[in-house]
């Protein structure tokens, strides 16, 4: 992802690539943040294939710190797993109870973490985002930069050459990725390793400054969806923007008023005439691939 535009998934291109090495360096959160990613809160959540080839979408929360609550009422994925929670509490059948508690665990959102990078090869298309779930068995990406920084750290230490810095800007290490395609064609495992060598982010100090102080930030590039949207793909339908609403309806309700219009004589109305499924690109890839 470059510039805030999405870029096409890493496999695509070639049906016959399974495998692929991309070389990053990862950039601070900010130049006043030295951090190297941000956590955001996300749901992934099974829709249409309308929406996503895949089945499944990723969506920011709509309750992330991130995030400001515009009218009040939360995140309809985090509300109806409240709701399920709820239902499951006050069954009293076993199986029934198994099955909305399971429902509701879907609906519950994930961490996802942001992080800044500089692709090797492709200086020129400038800070690129690059986002990844975590895991709770502690070997996510996430979790993979993290052990590197330590056991480099631990070895410099121990070599008695200061406190060293994977991350750093002039003395930090570039990292080597390596996506591997699944059987299926649809999860890509993805291997991390560091250069042998350190090196600076670039031999041009003012190329540096650049890309640290680069203003865009994570919102530039993945989208956050509105209320109505987001309620609508909770309740499993497909939203469509409807002009006569000044904002989302399902797809089915749509069809409803369409037919209901064409039976009364009248012309189709022209808030929802021209409306299409917004499938938007700007958001989260299904999968975690970078770039």
């Amino acid at each position: 992802i470059g510039l805030g535009i999405p870029a096409e998934p890493l496999f695509r291109s070639s049906i016959n690539e399974t495998s692929r090495k991309v070389q990053i360096r990862i950039l601070p959160v900010s130049a006043t943040n030295s951090h190297i990613a941000v956590p955001i809160k996300t749901h992934s959540i099974k829709v249409d294939q309308q929406i996503s080839k895949s089945g499944f979408k990723k969506f920011v929360c709509l309750t992330d710190q991130h995030i400001e609550d515009e009218n009040g009422k939360g995140c309809p994925f985090c509300n109806k797993s409240t709701e399920l929670f709820k239902r499951a509490n006050e069954e009293t059948d076993n199986s029934v109870r198994k099955t909305l508690c399971k429902q509701a665990y879907t609906y519950e959102p994930k961490v996802a973490y942001l992080v800044r990078v500089i692709e090797r090869g492709k200086e020129d298309e400038g800070v690129k985002f690059w986002r990844f779930s975590a895991y709770d068995n502690h070997n996510g990406i996430y979790d993979k930069l993290q052990n590197i920084y330590i056991q480099r750290k631990e070895e410099y230490k121990a070599a008695g050459m200061g406190n060293y810095n994977v991350f750093d800007l002039k003395n930090g290490r570039d990292f080597i990725l390596t996506l591997t395609k699944g059987e299926n064609s649809k999860n890509t495992e993805v291997s991390i390793m560091d250069c042998s060598i350190q090196t600076p982010l670039s031999q041009d100090e003012n190329k540096i400054n650049e890309w640290v102080n680069d203003p865009k930030t994570w919102r530039d590039v993945y989208s956050v969806k509105r209320y109505d949207y987001l309620k609508i793909i909770a309740d499993g339908e497909i939203p469509v923007y409807s002009k006569e609403d000044n904002g989302y309806i399902s797809l089915k309700e749509k069809e409803e008023r369409d037919k209901k219009a064409e039976e009364n004589g009248k012309k189709i109305l022209t808030g929802t005439d021209n409306t299409t499924v917004n499938t938007s690109t700007n958001n989260f890839n299904d999968d975690d691939l970078p770039f």
